[in-house]
């Protein structure tokens, strides 16, 4: 009975938590340029985001032309 309570104690004293909560900070960036595009979800960092996308976005068909137009932490985009 005891441990009933400790959890249902736990459970009021931290609504509103999510998994992102627990896992740290998730990043994500999406970069367009010329005929290129690039985008990345789940990255550790803004910063290790927005250089994968603008590689993708390079490799794609960017040709220097590659900006972040978004990035986003604990959430999605489309």
């Amino acid at each position: 009975m005891r441990k009933n309570l400790l959890i249902i104690a736990a459970g009021l004293l931290a609504p509103g938590l999510a998994a992102s909560d627990l896992a740290g900070e998730r990043w994500g960036a999406i970069a367009l340029g010329g005929n290129g595009f690039g985008a990345t979800r789940g990255s550790p960092s803004v910063e290790v985001a927005v250089s994968g996308a603008v590689r993708q976005c390079e490799e794609s068909g960017g040709a220097g032309e590659c900006r972040v137009r978004l990035t986003y932490r604990n959430q999605c985009a489309a």
